[in-house]
C-alpha cells in the first residue's frame, strides 16, 4: 500500500511538476530581468552652488510684442562709488520707464530654475520578490489539483478543474490590486558737464540710488572723451565698439551710484535697474562688458513671455546635457554616482565648462517651463514651496499680461562669453514648444508631464535600500556601475578615482532597509562621538534618508532636540536651509526644540525669505521670546 501511493505521487510529480517548474523558473528569470526597479518618489538633494550664481551677471526680461522690461542685477564687487554701467539701447526712454527693482526676486527666480540633482530610493529586489509571491499565488490551484487527485483518485477531475479554473480567474483579477498594494509598501553728487557739443545729454535724472544720464553722440571719440571728463572709467579701446552702436542710431543709458540716495535706502546693496521700453529690436548688448574682462564672463538670462520660449537668433542655442529619462521606477542608465551630491557644484561647473569648450559659440538652455497663475510644478523642486515664484513676483519682474494671458513661459539661458567667442550682441527670437522639442539633445526625449517642465538641467542619483540578495540586484548593480562612465564622460574626471569614491561612499553612506545611514543611526542613539567619527570618515551630512519622508541628518537631530549634534553638523557643512515636509527646518526647530536650535540655524545663515516668514509668524502669534531672538537678524536684513 505504501509503495503504491509513493509510486503514484512520484509519477504525478515527474509528469506535471517538472515541466511546470521549468516554466515557473523561466518566468521568474524573465520577470527579474525585465521588471522595473521599485523606487519611491525623488527628493531634491542639491543644486549648482551659489559660487556660479554670484559670479554671473543676471538679467530678467519680460517680453511680449515690441515691449520689453529689463531687470538687470548688479553683480559689481568693490566700492559702490566706483560703480557705473553703460547700456546701449535702441530707443530714448522716458523717466517713468526707468525704476529700481527688488534683487531678491532675481535670486528667487534663479534658485527656482537652477540646475538640480534628484535622488531616488530603490528596492532592487522588492519587485522580484513581489512577482515570486504572485507566481506562488497563481500556482496554488494547480498544486491543489494534483494533491486532491492524489488523495482521491476517483474524484471528478473535470469538475475539480472547472472549480479551480474559476478560482484562478478570480486570482488573476486580483493581481493588479495585489501588486498595487505591494508597491505602496515601500562720494558727493556730481554735476554733469556738457563740455563736448557732439555729445547730447538727452535726459538726466535720479532714480532710487542711481544717477541716470541718457546720451546720444555722432562720434565715439567724442563719447569716450565726454565719459572720461565726467569721471567714468572708460577705456579708449572702447571707441570702435561704441562707434558701431552709434552707427546703429542707438542711445546710451548711463548710470552710477548717488551715494547720498544710497545711504537713504540702507546702503547695503545695489538694487537692480529696471528699464521698460518699446522697440522692434529684441536684443541684449553684451559686448561692452568684454572690454575690461580678464577672461570669460557668465550671464544668466531669464526671458518671460506669455506665448513662447526664447532662444538666441544669431548664435546657436543648445540644451545642456541632462537626464530626462530616469524615473522613480526606471533607471535610465544616465545616472551619476551618489557621491556627486556633496560635489554637485564642482560637477556642474566642470561639466558646463567642458560643454562650453566643445561649443564655444553656443548659448545653453538650462530651464524651460510654463506657469499658469499660481500653478507651479517641478520635479524635483530646487527650492522650498514657500520660495517658489508667485504670480505677484512675476508682475514685480515686469509681467504685465497676466490678466489677458494667465500663462507665463519661463526660459533660462546661460552664456559664457568673451570678445572672441561672442563678437555680436545677443538677439532673441521666440521658439514654440514644438520647435523646442525638435532641438538636438531634446528630440526624442521628454520629461514626464507630472514633472511640470519642458526642459531642465536635471541629474539623478539612486540609492538602494537594504542589502537583500536577488537576481534583479545583480542587474541593478551593473546599471549603477554605468554611473562612473557617465560622470567621466561629462566631466573628464579620472574613472579610477570616481570608482574609488563610489566605494568609499557606499561604505559610509549606504542606506539600510529603513532608509537610514550610519549617521542617522548615530544621531538616533545620541552618540556625538560616533557622529564625529563618521563625519571624519566622509559621511555625507546632507544626505537625504528615506525614513519619515526624507530627513537629512540635521533634520533628524532637530527632531530629537540634540543641540550639540546640530552644531557639529552645521560646523561640517550641513545646510540650514533644507525643508522637510514642505516647511523650512527653522519652523520645525521652533516646534521640536528650544530657541537654542533656532539661534544655531540663524547663525549658520538662513534664507531671507525663510527669515521673513518666521518673523511674520512670530509677530502674528505674539511670541516675544522668538521675536527677541529673530530681531538682530531681521535688522541685518533691512
Amino acid at each position: 500500500m505504501s509503495s503504491s501511493w509513493f509510486v503514484r505521487l512520484f509519477t504525478i510529480c515527474i509528469r506535471w511538476l517538472k515541466p511546470l517548474g521549468i516554466v515557473l523558473v523561466t518566468v521568474c528569470l524573465c520577470i527579474a530581468m525585465a521588471a522595473p526597479v521599485q523606487a519611491f518618489c525623488g527628493f531634491f538633494v542639491a543644486k549648482a552652488d551659489s559660487t556660479l550664481e554670484n559670479t554671473a551677471s543676471q538679467v530678467v526680461i519680460a517680453h511680449s510684442g515690441n515691449r520689453s522690461v529689463f531687470m538687470m542685477a548688479n553683480d559689481f564687487q568693490g566700492d559702490v562709488q566706483d560703480f557705473a554701467r553703460i547700456v546701449p539701447i535702441p530707443v530714448l526712454p522716458s523717466r517713468d520707464q526707468v525704476s529700481v527693482g527688488d534683487g531678491a526676486l532675481i535670486e528667487k527666480l534663479g534658485a527656482f530654475t537652477a540646475p538640480r540633482l534628484a535622488q531616488y530610493f530603490d528596492h532592487p529586489c522588492q519587485q522580484e520578490y513581489d512577482w515570486y509571491r504572485v507566481i506562488v499565488f497563481l500556482a496554488s490551484p494547480i498544486i491543489v489539483f494534483f494533491l486532491l487527485s492524489w488523495i482521491w483518485p476517483r474524484l471528478n477531475k473535470l469538475a475539480l478543474a472547472i472549480a479551480l479554473l474559476f478560482l484562478t480567474l478570480l486570482a488573476v483579477a486580483a493581481v493588479p490590486s495585489f501588486l498595487n498594494q505591494a508597491n505602496k509598501a515601500g562720494g558727493p553728487n556730481r554735476t554733469i558737464t556738457q563740455s563736448m557739443p557732439a555729445v547730447t545729454v538727452e535726459d538726466e535724472f535720479t532714480v532710487g540710488e542711481y544717477d541716470v544720464v541718457i546720451l546720444s553722440a555722432n562720434e565715439s571719440d567724442d563719447l569716450v572723451t565726454w565719459l572720461q571728463q565726467n569721471d567714468y572709467q572708460v577705456s579708449s579701446d572702447a571707441t570702435t565698439m561704441l562707434q558701431s552702436y552709434i552707427d546703429a542710431e542707438m542711445k546710451f543709458f548711463v548710470v552710477r551710484v548717488n551715494l547720498g540716495e544710497f545711504q537713504k535706502v540702507g546702503g547695503q546693496f545695489l538694487r537692480p535697474i529696471v528699464l521698460d521700453y518699446e522697440s522692434d529690436e529684441f536684443m541684449l548688448p553684451i559686448r561692452l562688458g568684454t572690454l575690461n574682462a580678464k577672461g570669460d564672463q557668465d550671464l544668466i538670462i531669464h526671458v518671460l513671455s506669455p506665448t513662447a520660449y526664447a532662444e538666441i537668433a544669431n548664435y546657436q542655442t543648445l540644451p545642456v546635457p541632462t537626464d530626462a529619462e530616469s524615473k522613480p521606477r526606471w533607471p535610465s542608465g544616465h545616472e551619476l554616482p551618489a557621491f556627486v551630491q556633496s560635489e554637485f557644484g564642482d560637477f556642474y561647473e566642470t561639466m558646463f565648462q567642458r560643454t562650453h569648450e566643445k561649443y564655444a559659440n553656443a548659448v545653453f538652455l538650462e530651464y524651460a517651463t510654463r506657469i499658469f497663475g499660481e500653478n507651479i510644478k517641478c520635479d524635483p523642486c530646487a527650492v522650498a514651496p514657500e520660495e517658489l515664484p508667485t504670480e505677484e513676483d512675476l508682475k514685480d519682474m515686469g509681467v504685465w499680461w497676466s490678466e489677458e494671458f494667465p500663462e507665463t513661459w519661463i526660459t533660462r539661458l546661460h552664456v559664457r562669453y568673451n570678445s572672441d567667442t561672442f563678437p555680436e550682441d545677443l538677439r532673441f527670437q521666440e521658439v514654440t514648444l514644438e520647435k523646442l522639442a525638435k532641438k538636438p539633445g531634446i528630440a526624442g526625449r521628454s520629461f514626464p508631464e507630472w514633472a511640470g517642465v519642458d526642459f531642465q538641467a536635471r541629474y539623478v542619483i539612486r540609492r538602494p535600500l537594504g542589502s537583500a540578495v536577488c537576481i534583479s540586484r545583480w542587474r541593478y548593480q551593473r546599471t549603477m556601475a554605468q554611473a562612473a562612465e557617465n560622470l567621466a564622460m561629462l566631466t573628464g574626471w579620472d574613472n579610477g578615482e570616481i570608482r574609488q569614491k563610489m566605494i568609499a561612499d557606499r561604505r559610509v553612506n549606504a542606506l539600510d532597509k529603513q532608509g537610514q545611514t550610519k549617521l542617522h543611526q548615530a544621531i538616533n542613539e545620541n552618540d556625538l562621538a560616533k557622529v564625529q567619527q563618521l563625519i571624519e570618515q566622509g559621511a555625507n551630512v546632507n544626505i537625504v534618508g528615506n525614513q519619515w519622508r526624507g530627513m537629512t541628518p540635521l533634520v533628524n537631530a532637530i527632531a530629537n532636540d540634540q543641540p550639540e549634534i546640530i552644531q557639529r553638523l552645521l560646523d561640517n557643512g550641513a545646510d540650514p536651509n533644507v525643508s522637510w515636509r514642505g516647511e523650512p527646518i527653522l519652523l520645525w526647530a521652533i516646534g521640536f526644540s528650544d530657541l537654542t536650535t533656532v539661534e544655531q540655524l540663524l547663525e549658520a545663515g538662513v534664507n531671507d525669505s525663510t527669515l521673513q516668514m518666521v518673523w511674520e509668524t512670530a509677530q502674528t502669534s505674539n511670541n516675544e521670546d522668538l521675536i527677541e531672538v529673530l530681531q538682530p537678524y531681521v535688522n541685518k536684513q533691512i
